[in-house]
């Protein structure tokens, strides 16, 4: 059984205070003081006080307790001596052995945890299998460290991480045996207040993927300091060796050098801070107080700023810019879960902000401070919901005249620098003509005048010339501006630090000119740019082929560091295995087994013993050093391509921008823009039609968006009622659903009928165009002034050997046998903005209920389930008007939030 010393186990009086201190939340004053209750504590003990600090806040109108609960045992457990004995009646058989000793359980004398750990974890599963997984995976570590058993989902990153006894005593020793400074960091390890805390922060070491003679290297070196005084400085200056010695060739002065320069580079003093009033049950107020706090949050020490700055960079490091950035996350981002420690009451807050993640540590004596950040790594194609917002704010600008274009360098890069002149960067007259003025009866003439920073063109009436003109400036400065004089002229203005190259350029003044255009009104709301769409076409095309360039390059790289870590990971092995045989180690024989499992004919064997060990580790350590060659140009590849990407991605979402309109022209717009996709698909090759198609529903979705999020009976109205929400959880893949058909496979028409489909325009438009599917009216219901829902009934045609008739008559017995009805029946809506503005009111209700978990499961259900008549076990999702729907959400991590995948109306709504 491990041991705890007095000093880790802490004083009774702060394991006193630490149980009621996290139900403490801002309250009415209570007639007792802290002071008191400690005094209490001294004369009657832990749970006498638990109980009145419970009467207590039951009297101030506390919170409700989250003490974990086994409702089928009846039980309950709130601090250590409880939950052993919870465990002993939940285990009583498999002979399993439980103690608590102060805070801490430990369950068959290999596994430690704090009794606050156990309670997350049986919250985190309901089914209470992970607690089963606890006690089998301690019992197999009892008796035989080499059964894994259900271990090695547990220790994983990923998993729970948690440590074992041969974790964190035996393993970590092995790996101090091996160091030439060994003996000074075990007897670091003897003194510390906190020895089980250090041996766990030693062992991610041990479980680190380096080379075993270069993690030797680096923790000689990090011991090798004067100013290293515990594991966490240790590790963090052997993480900093990694990453500026990765090979192991420089000597150690140059590692020396790297931190020197790099900690003259850090301007703030790094330590921990005092956040008053953190609860990690009320994750709200816990969230509030750290991102009000963000600002003088600091990493713990210096060393630590600058190993983790070193482990997750940006492009172009810079530790200022990486703490900035550390901190910006906290401020603007939100807390997305909060993790108890293993071994005491310290937690962890993880806050994402657009991919962006840090990770704030508060240990056991409730003082914050940066764990690590995590820079936003921007590597896929964002979906069209992003575009729409992004065109939104786009729109804004024009129609306020004002800077139409970021005030910084894409994806967080620093702009190129090419000529910034007229002369190097304008393209000819028919560029712009095409792109903007394409059939209108206007075109851009050329420069009347031209100098290095200012051009000045006219726009003239092709058939009125003389009469019609107006006057165009483009002038690069240091801002961007835009400014429309009614009747008279545009007048554009650029910053030349966010100018990229002549393409950038050209793109940039068609934006520009195209809104100046239309607030003079040359061009209609709704005109439709045919040339620029084309070219959009092209571009997404292009950006889906760098897409799957750049996963390939990912792939390659990926199973390549695979190979290498596989061959290093045989090459520690057998280093072991040789260690234990010629050491004649307890555990020798069964690492021999292990041995024959992995390499079967490859290990020679004389006497029921290796021969060969030498040969098989020279040749694995080559095998790594080859893939290790490998890897540096792959990861190059990789970059490169995921540079072209993020410009490609870039580029279309500019044209995106331009081909968007006025929210109130939007069908009008997407009416024209599909007529002339429909004309231009006919006789193309299937590939380039496919391709238009495929931009012009992502458009659609994308503008239908647009018109949701400003329509004041859309989303504007959903801010009325719901303060809060500042961003719809409307997405355009979910819009691309709902005017979407799919037929589905004959086989499952009865079941299911079509899919998606449930705008009626769009299920009519597909009945026009599929003879063989026909819609019948069942049942209509009128919801409010601005929407109708209705149920029709479904149909499918299944005699192929002659043509559909007209079903208008399904009395004709004949027909009648051979339309296929489908058992459940489509809902639809004749009005998408009010559809959609009913279902997120009844989602936010729904979720102000209390029937959202944002720590639950990736993917959750709406509502009750969809068919008729379902029973009511989980509460239903219904709008102030009373109009039920069902659905799914999801949570997405490239935008930090949840949002909507799938929104029906509940059939009942219709029918009853």
């Amino acid at each position: 059984m491990w041991q705890l010393t007095r000093n880790q186990a802490g004083s009774s009086a702060a394991r006193a205070a630490r149980p009621e201190a996290r139900h403490t939340h801002s309250q009415p004053a209570v007639p007792v003081s802290v002071a008191a209750l400690l005094q209490m504590q001294k004369q009657v003990g832990n749970r006498a006080v638990t109980r009145l600090v419970r009467q207590f806040k039951s009297a101030a109108g506390a919170a409700v307790q989250r003490k974990f609960a086994d409702p089928v045992l009846n039980m309950s457990a709130d601090n250590a001596s409880e939950w052993k004995t919870y465990l002993d009646v939940k285990f009583a058989t498999g002979n399993h052995q439980f103690t608590a000793q102060n805070d801490l359980v430990v369950m068959n004398n290999s596994l430690t945890m704090h009794y606050l750990k156990l309670e997350e974890l049986g919250h985190k599963d309901a089914t209470l299998q992970l607690l089963q997984k606890l006690v089998d995976s301690s019992k197999d570590a009892e008796g035989d460290r080499a059964k894994v058993g259900h271990q090695h989902e547990l220790v994983k990153s990923g998993g729970e991480r948690l440590r074992f006894q041969h974790h964190l005593m035996t393993e970590v020793d092995e790996l101090l045996a091996l160091m030439s400074n060994g003996t000074k960091v075990s007897t670091m390890l003897s003194g510390s207040s906190t020895p089980l805390e250090d041996r766990m922060r030693l062992f991610d070491i041990v479980n680190d993927k380096e080379k075993m003679t270069l993690k030797i290297k680096a923790l000689d070196y990090a011991a090798a300091r004067t100013d290293v005084t515990d594991a966490r400085l240790l590790a963090n200056h052997y993480s900093f060796y990694i990453a500026n010695n990765p090979e192991g060739k420089l000597a150690d002065s140059i590692v020396e050098q790297n931190y020197a320069s790099r900690a003259g580079a850090l301007q703030d003093t790094q330590s921990k801070q005092t956040v008053p009033g953190l609860d990690p049950e009320d994750k709200g107020e816990t969230e509030k107080k750290l991102k009000a706090a963000a600002s003088t949050l600091t990493f713990e020490s210096e060393a630590a700023a600058l190993s983790h700055a070193e482990k997750h960079p940006f492009t172009n490091p810079d530790i200022g810019t990486y703490l900035k950035w550390a901190r910006l996350t906290i401020e603007k981002g939100y807390a997305d879960k909060i993790e108890r420690n293993q071994l005491n009451n310290g937690y962890s807050v993880h806050f994402t902000f657009d991919s962006h993640v840090t990770i704030v540590r508060v240990d056991q004596a409730g003082e914050a401070f940066i764990s690590t950040y995590i820079p936003k790594e921007d590597t896929h194609l964002p979906p069209m919901d992003e575009a729409a917002e992004s065109i939104a704010e786009h729109m804004k600008h024009r129609l306020n005249n004002v800077p139409a274009v970021a005030p910084v360098g894409r994806n967080g890069r620093t702009p190129s620098s090419p000529a910034k002149t007229i002369e190097a960067l304008y393209a000819k007259e028919a560029v712009v003509n095409d792109n903007v003025l394409a059939a209108t009866p206007w075109e851009l003439k050329a420069a009347k005048t031209m100098t290095k920073n200012k051009a000045e063109f006219e726009i003239v009436n092709k058939n009125t010339a003389i009469t019609n003109k107006y006057l165009v400036t483009c002038e690069i400065a240091s801002a961007n501006h835009t400014q429309v004089t009614p009747n008279t002229s545009i007048s554009i203005t650029f910053d030349a630090a966010q100018i990229f190259n002549k393409e950038d350029f050209v793109s940039r003044f068609c934006i520009e000119l195209e809104a100046g255009c239309r607030q003079l009104k040359l061009l209609a709301p709704s005109d439709f740019s045919p040339a620029l769409f084309e070219h959009m076409a092209d571009m997404a095309d292009r950006v889906r082929g760098l897409q799957n360039q750049k996963e390939g390059a990912y792939k390659n790289w990926n199973e390549t560091e695979k190979k290498r870590d596989q061959a290093q990971q045989k090459e520690k092995f057998l280093i072991d295995l040789d260690q234990a045989v010629s050491t004649n180690a307890a555990n020798w024989k069964v690492l021999l087994g292990e041995a024959k499992q992995l390499f079967g004919s490859e290990l020679q064997l004389s006497n029921d013993k290796p021969v060969n060990l030498p040969a098989l580790v020279s040749k694995y350590q080559k095998e790594a050093g080859t893939y290790g060659k490998k890897l540096s140009n792959l990861s190059k590849q990789h970059t490169e391509k995921g540079t072209e990407f993020d410009d490609a991605v870039y580029d279309l979402r500019t044209v995106l921008q331009k081909l968007t309109v006025d929210p109130t022209n939007v069908e009008k717009y997407v009416a024209e823009m599909k007529t002339y996709v429909d004309t231009k698909v006919t006789g193309l090759l299937p590939q380039e039609a496919s391709k238009l198609l495929r931009l012009r529903d992502e458009l659609e979705s994308a503008s239908l968006l647009y018109k949701y999020t400003t329509d004041p009976k859309g989303f504007p109205k959903i801010q009325q009622k719901h303060s809060s929400v500042t961003d719809t959880d409307i997405t355009a893949d979910l819009i691309q659903h709902l005017i979407s058909v799919k037929a589905p496979d004959p086989k499952s028409f009865v079941n299911s009928g079509v899919s998606g489909g449930h705008l009626e325009s769009a299920l009519m438009e597909f009945e026009q165009r599929n003879p063989t599917y026909h819609f019948e009216l069942y049942k209509e219901k009128q919801i409010n002034s601005d929407l109708k829902l209705k149920a029709y009934e479904q149909y499918r045609w299944i005699d192929t050997s002659k043509n559909a008739p007209d079903p208008s008559d399904l009395t004709d017995l004949a027909n009648t046998l051979k339309w296929e009805k489908c058992q459940v029946k489509k809902t639809v809506a004749d009005n998408l903005v009010g559809y959609l503005q009913q279902g997120e009111d009844a989602f936010h209700r729904w979720k102000k209920a209390g029937h959202f978990d944002p720590n639950g499961a990736s993917s959750q259900r709406i509502g009750r389930e969809m068919y008729e008549n379902a029973p009511n076990g989980t509460i239903a999702a219904v709008s102030e008007d009373k109009l039920e729907f069902g659905g799914f959400i999801q949570n997405d991590p490239r935008k930090s939030r949840w949002v909507l995948t799938t929104l029906v109306p509940h059939i009942d709504t219709i029918l009853n």
